[in-house]
Protein backbone atom coordinates (compact mmCIF):
# COMPACT_ATOMS: atom_id res chain seq x y z
CA UNK A 1 0.00 0.00 0.00
CA UNK A 2 0.88 3.40 -0.94
CA UNK A 3 1.41 6.17 1.64
CA UNK A 4 -0.85 8.24 -0.39
CA UNK A 5 -3.53 5.41 -0.73
CA UNK A 6 -3.91 5.48 2.98
CA UNK A 7 -6.77 7.89 3.17
CA UNK A 8 -8.50 6.66 0.34
CA UNK A 9 -8.59 2.89 2.08
CA UNK A 10 -9.44 4.07 5.53
CA UNK A 11 -11.28 7.25 4.72
CA UNK A 12 -14.22 6.00 2.72
CA UNK A 13 -17.78 5.57 4.54
CA UNK A 14 -17.52 1.49 3.74
CA UNK A 15 -16.99 -0.97 6.29
CA UNK A 16 -13.02 -0.35 5.87
CA UNK A 17 -13.59 2.44 8.51
CA UNK A 18 -15.22 0.56 10.91
CA UNK A 19 -12.01 -1.99 11.05
CA UNK A 20 -9.79 0.56 12.42
CA UNK A 21 -9.93 1.20 16.44
CA UNK A 22 -8.04 3.25 18.92
CA UNK A 23 -4.16 4.44 17.26
CA UNK A 24 -1.52 5.45 19.43
CA UNK A 25 -0.02 4.21 22.80
CA UNK A 26 -1.35 4.38 26.44
CA UNK A 27 0.29 7.76 28.31
CA UNK A 28 3.01 5.46 29.69
CA UNK A 29 4.49 4.54 25.83
CA UNK A 30 7.64 6.98 24.91
CA UNK A 31 5.38 8.62 23.08
CA UNK A 32 2.73 9.33 25.34
CA UNK A 33 1.23 12.41 24.35
CA UNK A 34 -1.92 12.11 23.41
CA UNK A 35 -1.91 15.20 21.51
CA UNK A 36 0.82 13.77 18.85
CA UNK A 37 3.70 16.77 19.74
CA UNK A 38 6.72 14.54 19.51
CA UNK A 39 7.92 14.72 23.19
CA UNK A 40 9.73 12.18 23.90
CA UNK A 41 9.66 10.44 26.85
CA UNK A 42 11.87 9.29 30.12
CA UNK A 43 12.05 6.55 31.99
CA UNK A 44 13.75 4.72 34.92
CA UNK A 45 16.73 2.41 34.39
CA UNK A 46 15.50 -1.21 34.16
CA UNK A 47 11.74 -0.14 34.34
CA UNK A 48 9.56 -0.05 31.07
CA UNK A 49 7.15 2.71 31.80
CA UNK A 50 7.64 6.33 30.49
CA UNK A 51 7.62 9.83 31.99
CA UNK A 52 7.09 13.46 29.87
CA UNK A 53 10.25 14.60 31.71
CA UNK A 54 11.79 17.87 29.41
CA UNK A 55 14.76 17.78 31.94
CA UNK A 56 17.68 15.13 31.32
CA UNK A 57 18.28 13.90 34.69
CA UNK A 58 21.65 14.08 36.05
CA UNK A 59 24.38 11.69 35.52
CA UNK A 60 21.46 9.71 33.49
CA UNK A 61 22.66 7.28 30.99
CA UNK A 62 19.57 5.45 29.89
CA UNK A 63 19.71 4.64 26.15
CA UNK A 64 17.40 5.97 24.03
CA UNK A 65 16.04 8.66 26.85
CA UNK A 66 19.24 10.69 27.09
CA UNK A 67 18.24 13.85 25.02
CA UNK A 68 18.81 16.60 25.96
CA UNK A 69 16.78 18.97 28.13
CA UNK A 70 13.52 19.96 25.46
CA UNK A 71 12.39 23.33 25.65
CA UNK A 72 8.63 23.46 26.29
CA UNK A 73 8.04 26.97 24.36
CA UNK A 74 9.70 25.28 21.10
CA UNK A 75 7.22 22.62 20.99
CA UNK A 76 4.63 22.08 18.86
CA UNK A 77 1.97 19.92 17.43
CA UNK A 78 3.13 17.52 14.54
CA UNK A 79 1.74 18.37 11.40
CA UNK A 80 -1.12 15.25 9.75
CA UNK A 81 1.18 14.72 7.14
CA UNK A 82 3.75 13.95 10.08
CA UNK A 83 1.41 11.22 11.45
CA UNK A 84 0.69 9.94 7.63
CA UNK A 85 4.04 8.97 7.31
CA UNK A 86 4.29 7.32 10.89
CA UNK A 87 1.44 5.39 9.98
CA UNK A 88 2.66 3.83 6.87
CA UNK A 89 5.50 2.60 8.32
CA UNK A 90 3.98 1.08 11.08
CA UNK A 91 1.10 -0.79 8.46
CA UNK A 92 3.75 -1.58 6.19
CA UNK A 93 6.24 -4.30 8.81
CA UNK A 94 6.00 -7.06 8.12
CA UNK A 95 7.54 -8.98 11.50
CA UNK A 96 6.69 -8.83 14.94
CA UNK A 97 10.28 -7.09 15.50
CA UNK A 98 9.82 -4.66 12.94
CA UNK A 99 5.98 -3.48 14.65
CA UNK A 100 7.39 -3.42 17.90
CA UNK A 101 10.31 -1.17 16.70
CA UNK A 102 7.84 0.88 14.89
CA UNK A 103 5.17 0.85 17.33
CA UNK A 104 7.58 2.25 20.00
CA UNK A 105 8.83 4.70 18.25
CA UNK A 106 6.39 6.54 16.03
CA UNK A 107 3.57 5.99 18.98
CA UNK A 108 1.15 4.65 16.59
CA UNK A 109 -0.75 1.14 17.33
CA UNK A 110 -2.52 0.93 13.90
CA UNK A 111 -4.71 2.94 12.11
CA UNK A 112 -7.03 5.39 13.53
CA UNK A 113 -11.11 4.83 13.64
CA UNK A 114 -10.84 8.50 12.52
CA UNK A 115 -9.88 7.59 9.15
CA UNK A 116 -13.24 6.34 8.61
CA UNK A 117 -15.04 9.65 8.24
CA UNK A 118 -14.16 11.67 4.98
CA UNK A 119 -10.99 13.90 4.82
CA UNK A 120 -13.26 17.17 4.34
CA UNK A 121 -14.86 16.55 7.19
CA UNK A 122 -12.48 16.23 10.01
CA UNK A 123 -9.59 18.53 10.60
CA UNK A 124 -7.32 16.04 10.78
CA UNK A 125 -5.22 13.56 12.38
CA UNK A 126 -3.99 14.35 14.78
CA UNK A 127 -5.20 17.81 14.54
CA UNK A 128 -8.59 16.63 15.65
CA UNK A 129 -7.88 15.24 19.28
CA UNK A 130 -8.49 17.64 22.17
CA UNK A 131 -7.66 17.30 25.79
CA UNK A 132 -10.05 16.57 28.18
CA UNK A 133 -10.09 19.66 30.92
CA UNK A 134 -12.90 17.28 32.41
CA UNK A 135 -10.44 15.10 34.03
CA UNK A 136 -7.55 16.98 33.91
CA UNK A 137 -8.30 19.73 36.41
CA UNK A 138 -10.20 17.29 38.55
CA UNK A 139 -8.81 13.56 39.36
CA UNK A 140 -5.24 13.33 37.52
CA UNK A 141 -3.74 16.91 38.38
CA UNK A 142 -5.47 17.40 41.43
CA UNK A 143 -4.50 13.98 42.87
CA UNK A 144 -0.92 14.39 41.24
CA UNK A 145 -0.44 17.88 43.76
CA UNK A 146 -2.22 16.33 46.71
CA UNK A 147 -0.17 13.28 46.26
CA UNK A 148 2.65 15.36 46.66
CA UNK A 149 1.73 17.81 49.15
CA UNK A 150 0.62 14.60 51.52
CA UNK A 151 4.06 12.75 50.88
CA UNK A 152 2.27 9.50 49.14
CA UNK A 153 3.93 9.62 46.02
CA UNK A 154 6.13 6.63 45.67
CA UNK A 155 9.40 6.58 47.14
CA UNK A 156 12.29 5.32 45.45
CA UNK A 157 15.13 3.36 48.14
CA UNK A 158 17.82 6.17 47.25
CA UNK A 159 14.92 8.92 47.92
CA UNK A 160 13.91 10.12 51.85
CA UNK A 161 10.71 11.45 52.35
CA UNK A 162 11.90 13.57 55.51
CA UNK A 163 14.02 15.83 52.36
CA UNK A 164 10.58 16.29 50.43
CA UNK A 165 10.10 20.13 52.11
CA UNK A 166 6.89 20.43 49.84
CA UNK A 167 4.89 17.49 51.98
CA UNK A 168 3.86 19.44 54.46
CA UNK A 169 0.68 17.74 54.51
CA UNK A 170 2.16 14.61 56.27
CA UNK A 171 1.70 16.85 59.18
CA UNK A 172 -1.57 15.39 60.47
CA UNK A 173 -2.67 18.33 62.42
CA UNK A 174 -1.96 20.41 59.41
CA UNK A 175 -4.08 18.65 56.78
CA UNK A 176 -7.01 17.99 59.47
CA UNK A 177 -7.06 21.94 59.80
CA UNK A 178 -6.94 22.61 55.92
CA UNK A 179 -9.73 19.71 55.80
CA UNK A 180 -11.69 21.10 57.94
CA UNK A 181 -11.06 25.03 56.40
CA UNK A 182 -11.96 23.67 53.02
CA UNK A 183 -15.34 21.73 54.77
CA UNK A 184 -16.12 25.40 56.30
CA UNK A 185 -15.93 27.18 52.77
CA UNK A 186 -19.07 25.35 51.26
CA UNK A 187 -21.30 28.06 53.23
CA UNK A 188 -20.00 30.50 50.65
CA UNK A 189 -20.21 28.43 47.38
CA UNK A 190 -23.56 29.37 45.96
CA UNK A 191 -25.96 26.60 45.16
CA UNK A 192 -25.27 27.51 41.89
CA UNK A 193 -21.95 26.14 41.83
CA UNK A 194 -23.39 22.87 42.46
CA UNK A 195 -21.94 20.19 45.04
CA UNK A 196 -19.22 22.10 47.15
CA UNK A 197 -16.35 20.35 48.22
CA UNK A 198 -16.15 17.93 51.56
CA UNK A 199 -13.38 17.52 53.78
CA UNK A 200 -10.75 16.07 51.56
CA UNK A 201 -9.23 14.44 54.67
CA UNK A 202 -12.44 12.67 55.31
CA UNK A 203 -12.88 11.57 51.42
CA UNK A 204 -9.74 11.95 49.48
CA UNK A 205 -8.96 7.97 49.50
CA UNK A 206 -12.58 7.12 48.75
CA UNK A 207 -14.17 9.43 45.73
CA UNK A 208 -13.36 12.62 45.45
CA UNK A 209 -15.65 13.80 42.39
CA UNK A 210 -13.77 15.80 39.63
CA UNK A 211 -16.23 19.17 40.62
CA UNK A 212 -15.22 18.82 44.08
CA UNK A 213 -11.40 19.04 42.76
CA UNK A 214 -11.94 21.88 40.52
CA UNK A 215 -13.41 24.36 43.10
CA UNK A 216 -11.43 22.71 46.37
CA UNK A 217 -7.76 23.54 44.74
CA UNK A 218 -8.44 25.81 41.48
CA UNK A 219 -11.08 28.38 43.06
CA UNK A 220 -10.11 27.57 46.80
CA UNK A 221 -6.36 26.69 46.74
CA UNK A 222 -4.85 29.90 45.99
CA UNK A 223 -6.20 31.49 49.18
CA UNK A 224 -6.45 28.41 51.59
CA UNK A 225 -2.51 27.47 50.86
CA UNK A 226 -1.30 30.39 51.29
CA UNK A 227 1.01 30.51 54.33
CA UNK A 228 0.85 26.59 54.67
CA UNK A 229 2.70 25.85 51.46
CA UNK A 230 6.50 27.01 51.34
CA UNK A 231 6.36 29.91 49.09
CA UNK A 232 8.03 28.84 45.90
CA UNK A 233 5.79 26.04 45.45
CA UNK A 234 2.61 28.34 46.39
CA UNK A 235 3.58 30.62 43.93
CA UNK A 236 4.20 27.87 41.10
CA UNK A 237 0.71 26.71 41.72
CA UNK A 238 -0.88 29.88 41.63
CA UNK A 239 1.08 30.10 37.95
CA UNK A 240 -0.81 26.76 37.34
CA UNK A 241 -4.01 27.74 38.84
CA UNK A 242 -3.92 31.31 36.68
CA UNK A 243 -3.85 28.90 33.68
CA UNK A 244 -6.44 26.30 34.04
CA UNK A 245 -8.87 29.66 34.98
CA UNK A 246 -7.97 31.07 32.27
CA UNK A 247 -9.17 28.14 29.66
CA UNK A 248 -11.95 27.34 31.38
CA UNK A 249 -13.75 30.27 30.22
CA UNK A 250 -16.24 30.03 27.70
CA UNK A 251 -14.85 32.72 25.68
CA UNK A 252 -11.09 33.26 25.31
CA UNK A 253 -9.44 35.92 23.64
CA UNK A 254 -5.73 36.03 21.71
CA UNK A 255 -3.97 37.59 24.38
CA UNK A 256 -6.11 35.24 26.77
CA UNK A 257 -4.58 31.96 25.34
CA UNK A 258 -1.29 33.64 24.93
CA UNK A 259 -1.38 34.19 28.98
CA UNK A 260 -2.45 30.89 29.73
CA UNK A 261 0.44 29.42 27.18
CA UNK A 262 2.68 31.30 28.93
CA UNK A 263 1.42 30.52 32.47
CA UNK A 264 2.12 26.89 31.47
CA UNK A 265 5.26 27.03 30.10
CA UNK A 266 6.76 28.96 33.20
CA UNK A 267 4.85 26.44 35.64
CA UNK A 268 6.12 23.16 33.80
CA UNK A 269 9.88 23.96 33.60
CA UNK A 270 9.71 25.28 37.15
CA UNK A 271 7.78 22.38 38.67
CA UNK A 272 9.85 19.72 37.43
CA UNK A 273 12.88 21.68 38.95
CA UNK A 274 11.45 21.98 42.13
CA UNK A 275 9.95 18.74 42.63
CA UNK A 276 11.63 16.63 40.57
CA UNK A 277 14.84 18.39 40.45
CA UNK A 278 16.63 16.46 37.70
CA UNK A 279 16.81 13.09 40.19
CA UNK A 280 16.20 9.77 37.90
CA UNK A 281 14.87 8.34 40.91
CA UNK A 282 12.21 11.06 40.64
CA UNK A 283 11.13 11.44 37.48
CA UNK A 284 7.57 9.55 38.30
CA UNK A 285 7.01 12.73 39.70
CA UNK A 286 6.02 14.16 36.33
CA UNK A 287 2.29 12.13 35.20
CA UNK A 288 1.82 12.62 32.21
CA UNK A 289 -1.12 14.89 32.84
CA UNK A 290 1.37 17.75 33.62
CA UNK A 291 2.76 17.64 30.15
CA UNK A 292 -0.84 18.36 28.81
CA UNK A 293 -1.08 21.69 30.74
CA UNK A 294 0.88 23.20 27.70
CA UNK A 295 -1.93 21.27 25.14
CA UNK A 296 -4.47 23.57 26.40
CA UNK A 297 -3.20 27.04 25.30
CA UNK A 298 -2.57 25.37 21.70
CA UNK A 299 -5.30 23.91 21.46
CA UNK A 300 -7.87 26.53 22.81
CA UNK A 301 -6.20 28.57 19.95
CA UNK A 302 -6.98 26.16 17.07
CA UNK A 303 -10.45 24.78 17.98
CA UNK A 304 -12.08 27.22 20.65
CA UNK A 305 -12.10 26.87 25.05
CA UNK A 306 -11.49 23.55 25.82
CA UNK A 307 -14.84 24.06 28.44
CA UNK A 308 -16.69 23.83 25.40
CA UNK A 309 -15.30 19.90 24.20
CA UNK A 310 -15.08 18.70 27.63
CA UNK A 311 -16.26 15.62 28.90
CA UNK A 312 -19.05 17.04 30.70
CA UNK A 313 -21.44 16.67 28.69
CA UNK A 314 -21.26 13.55 27.60
CA UNK A 315 -20.79 12.22 31.29
CA UNK A 316 -24.24 14.34 31.76
CA UNK A 317 -25.41 11.93 28.70
CA UNK A 318 -24.58 9.25 30.41
CA UNK A 319 -26.23 9.52 33.86
CA UNK A 320 -29.38 10.62 31.96
CA UNK A 321 -29.55 7.73 29.83
CA UNK A 322 -28.63 5.40 32.51
CA UNK A 323 -30.94 7.02 34.70
CA UNK A 324 -33.84 5.90 32.04
CA UNK A 325 -32.76 2.32 31.80
CA UNK A 326 -35.70 0.31 32.87
CA UNK A 327 -34.48 -3.47 31.35
CA UNK A 328 -32.25 -4.95 33.49
CA UNK A 329 -32.35 -8.20 31.45
CA UNK A 330 -31.24 -6.64 28.50
CA UNK A 331 -29.56 -3.01 29.29
CA UNK A 332 -27.13 -2.31 26.56
CA UNK A 333 -30.06 -3.28 23.74
CA UNK A 334 -32.65 -0.55 26.36
CA UNK A 335 -29.99 1.87 26.42
CA UNK A 336 -28.95 2.05 22.30
CA UNK A 337 -32.82 2.32 22.13
CA UNK A 338 -32.58 5.02 24.40
CA UNK A 339 -30.44 6.44 22.91
CA UNK A 340 -31.49 7.06 19.45
CA UNK A 341 -34.67 7.99 20.55
CA UNK A 342 -33.29 10.87 22.09
CA UNK A 343 -31.51 12.01 19.13
CA UNK A 344 -34.83 11.55 16.91
CA UNK A 345 -36.35 13.82 19.67
CA UNK A 346 -33.49 16.11 19.73
CA UNK A 347 -33.80 16.31 15.90
CA UNK A 348 -37.35 16.74 15.62
CA UNK A 349 -36.97 20.04 17.90
CA UNK A 350 -34.26 21.45 15.54
CA UNK A 351 -36.46 20.63 12.54
CA UNK A 352 -39.21 22.60 14.64
CA UNK A 353 -38.47 24.77 16.91
CA UNK A 354 -41.93 25.34 18.24
CA UNK A 355 -41.91 21.69 19.73
CA UNK A 356 -39.42 22.56 22.65
CA UNK A 357 -40.99 24.88 25.34
CA UNK A 358 -39.75 28.29 26.31
CA UNK A 359 -37.66 27.87 29.13
CA UNK A 360 -37.60 32.07 29.67
CA UNK A 361 -40.80 31.22 31.42
CA UNK A 362 -40.60 33.28 34.59
CA UNK A 363 -42.12 32.24 38.26
CA UNK A 364 -45.49 33.48 39.56
CA UNK A 365 -45.61 36.73 41.56
CA UNK A 366 -41.53 37.66 39.50
CA UNK A 367 -41.10 41.13 38.53
CA UNK A 368 -39.23 41.52 35.48
CA UNK A 369 -36.35 44.41 35.43
CA UNK A 370 -35.12 44.55 32.11
CA UNK A 371 -31.81 43.57 30.96
CA UNK A 372 -32.06 40.05 32.14
CA UNK A 373 -32.83 41.04 35.74
CA UNK A 374 -36.10 39.21 37.70
CA UNK A 375 -37.12 39.90 40.81
CA UNK A 376 -38.38 37.01 42.30
CA UNK A 377 -39.70 36.84 45.89
CA UNK A 378 -40.50 36.31 49.10
CA UNK A 379 -41.06 40.12 49.33
CA UNK A 380 -42.65 42.54 51.90
CA UNK A 381 -45.99 42.78 51.95
CA UNK A 382 -46.17 47.17 52.18
CA UNK A 383 -43.49 49.85 51.27
CA UNK A 384 -41.58 51.17 54.21
CA UNK A 385 -38.80 53.82 54.73
CA UNK A 386 -35.13 52.08 55.90
CA UNK A 387 -33.47 53.19 58.93
CA UNK A 388 -31.02 56.50 58.41
CA UNK A 389 -27.78 54.70 58.19
CA UNK A 390 -29.32 53.17 55.21
CA UNK A 391 -31.48 56.02 53.33
CA UNK A 392 -28.35 57.88 53.91
CA UNK A 393 -26.49 55.68 51.61
CA UNK A 394 -29.24 55.41 49.13
CA UNK A 395 -29.51 59.17 48.87
CA UNK A 396 -25.88 60.00 48.02
CA UNK A 397 -26.59 57.12 45.42
CA UNK A 398 -29.36 58.40 43.89
CA UNK A 399 -28.76 62.13 44.15
CA UNK A 400 -32.71 62.81 45.46
CA UNK A 401 -34.37 62.07 48.57
CA UNK A 402 -35.03 58.13 49.70
CA UNK A 403 -38.83 56.58 48.64
CA UNK A 404 -40.32 54.23 49.99
CA UNK A 405 -38.59 50.35 49.54
CA UNK A 406 -39.83 46.95 49.17
CA UNK A 407 -37.27 44.31 50.44
CA UNK A 408 -37.29 41.61 47.70
CA UNK A 409 -35.30 38.16 49.04
CA UNK A 410 -34.45 37.08 45.50
CA UNK A 411 -32.83 38.39 42.51
CA UNK A 412 -32.52 36.43 38.58
CA UNK A 413 -29.15 37.95 37.20
CA UNK A 414 -28.27 38.32 33.59
CA UNK A 415 -25.75 35.11 33.91
CA UNK A 416 -29.20 33.02 34.86
CA UNK A 417 -27.84 33.22 38.71
CA UNK A 418 -29.79 33.92 41.19
CA UNK A 419 -28.55 35.83 44.30
CA UNK A 420 -30.19 36.10 47.76
CA UNK A 421 -30.18 39.27 50.16
CA UNK A 422 -29.50 38.61 53.68
CA UNK A 423 -32.75 39.43 54.91
CA UNK A 424 -33.82 36.22 54.20
CA UNK A 425 -30.26 34.23 54.08
CA UNK A 426 -29.72 35.16 57.96
CA UNK A 427 -32.91 33.42 59.26
CA UNK A 428 -30.98 29.95 58.40
CA UNK A 429 -27.82 28.95 60.57
CA UNK A 430 -24.34 29.57 58.83
CA UNK A 431 -24.02 25.93 58.61
CA UNK A 432 -27.26 25.04 56.34
CA UNK A 433 -27.19 27.94 54.05
CA UNK A 434 -24.97 28.09 50.53
CA UNK A 435 -24.34 31.96 49.97
CA UNK A 436 -25.33 33.75 47.69
CA UNK A 437 -25.67 37.67 48.50
CA UNK A 438 -21.70 38.28 47.49
CA UNK A 439 -22.78 40.00 43.77
CA UNK A 440 -20.05 41.58 41.92
CA UNK A 441 -21.97 44.78 40.39
CA UNK A 442 -20.31 46.47 37.09
CA UNK A 443 -22.33 50.29 36.84
CA UNK A 444 -21.57 51.72 33.51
Amino acid sequence: MFKSDLFFAFGTADGLGLLCLSSMVGHTGKNGCRMYCGLKGRHKHGQLQYYPVLLKPLNYTVSGCDHDDIDINKLSLLPCSDYVDNLYHVVSTTTTAQYNQQHLETGIVKPSILLGLLPNHIFGIPECFTPDIMHFEGPNMGSLFTDLWRGTMRCDATDNRDSWDWAVFRDKAVWTDHGATVAACAQYLPGSFDWPPCNPTEKINTYHKAWEFILWLWGLGPGLLYGVLPDKYWQNFCKFVQGVRIMSQHSLTFEDIQEAHRSFCEWEYEFECIYYQRRADQIHFVWPCAHQANHLATKGFQLGPSSCYAQWTMECVIGMLGMEIHQPSNPFSNLTFLAIHQCQINALKVMIPDLEPSNNLLPNHSVDLGGGYVLLRACDRYNYHPNEAKSRVISEFLHAPVPKFKCWARLWLPNGQVSRCAWKETLKPADKVRMARNVKVTIS
